[in-house]
């Protein structure tokens, strides 16, 4: 339970820190969100090396004029690289065509796949990530307010994120309030306050978003 509770602590963190608002901003906020988002869509789509060499230069630069918290991203590419880990194993071993799957055992091939294909998961989304950590989604989200139509869309992600860090924080609290009550550490037992862990959260959830919902439907005077 302590390893979930540091999961979700670190979920708040980063979405804490997502939600800062930077004020020093040395170029227009919207011309770097797009430059990052074509350099993640080219890089997420190209299997071309110096499309990620070019987005590993951006993101460095990004940072070392921004100098956003290395610990925030450090929890981010642990995350990424989890999920490249695990969806990516089964490339060690097959090879993987449009049409069918045939048994290759570790050899240089399904290294080199597998290589590719962890690079391209850790790459391809690093200059979007570090935008928006360098700037802070509160800097991004007032510009792009500003194209017409995105303002509804944008004011979802923004409940979104706060839901999220909300919850994460309501979570880490029920998990320490049931631990604290645990009176023999028994697997089956643990697993038991776990689901009705879950079960809460998922009540809770849909009690924060239903009330955070209605709190902005009630504050707009035009059709929202």
């Amino acid at each position: 339970m302590s390893v979930l509770r540091d999961f979700l602590h670190n979920i708040s963190r980063i979405f804490y820190e997502l939600g800062i608002y930077r004020e020093k901003i040395f170029i227009n906020p919207l011309i770097i969100f797009l430059i990052s988002l074509v350099l993640t869509i080219f890089s997420a789509t190209f299997n071309m090396i110096m499309i990620w060499i070019l987005s590993l230069i951006y993101s460095m630069i990004m940072i070392v004029i921004y100098r956003p918290h290395i610990k925030i991203l450090r929890d981010i590419y642990i995350l990424l690289f989890f999920l490249a880990v695990v969806p990516g194993t089964p490339l060690l071993f097959f090879e993987i065509d449009k049409q069918s799957i045939t048994y290759d055992p570790l050899n240089i091939n399904s290294i080199e796949r597998f290589i590719m294909f962890l690079s391209r998961v850790l790459i391809a989304p690093t200059p979007f990530i570090v935008t928006i950590i360098s700037l802070g989604w509160p800097v991004v989200s007032k510009e792009l307010m500003k194209i017409p139509g995105l303002k509804k869309y944008i004011i979802y992600i923004n409940m979104f994120l706060m839901l999220v860090r909300k919850i994460s924080r309501t979570m880490i609290f029920m998990l320490a309030a049931r631990e604290a009550r645990i009176v023999r550490r028994d697997r089956k037992y643990i697993w038991r306050i776990l689901t009705s862990a879950v079960g809460d959260m998922i009540l809770q959830t849909n009690y924060f978003s239903r009330n955070t919902y209605n709190a902005y439907k009630s504050r707009c005077i035009r059709e929202c």
